[in-house]
């Protein structure tokens, strides 16, 4: 096992720039499937956010809207920046 995880390791692209183009075009591909699948909770946060105007911040509401803010901005950002830099990568090879 850990003569497979060395090899994986040794092998393994450490920049979106030193990866192939078919794997930035995986990586696009399946973090713009994962922004559509979020892209419903936006209405879940602008729905807590004028409850949150309309009743204040009770203190379990203000843990689970930190709770569901954040399990909704953390896998956007990330999804955002993979999808940006991998779209930006493919343009410069192929389209410049």
């Amino acid at each position: 096992m850990k003569n497979i995880y060395k090899k994986w390791k040794k092998s393994s692209p450490k920049k979106f720039k030193d990866m192939p183009s078919w794997v930035l075009a995986v990586l696009l591909t399946l973090s713009s499937i994962g922004l559509w699948a979020l892209s419903p909770m936006v209405g879940v946060t602008s729905e807590y956010a004028s409850l949150v105007n309309v009743y204040g911040f009770p203190p379990t509401s203000l843990k689970l809207g930190t709770i569901i803010i954040l399990a909704i901005v953390l896998p956007g950002f990330i999804f955002s920046s993979v999808s940006l830099r991998s779209g930006q990568l493919l343009f410069q090879r192929h389209l410049q």
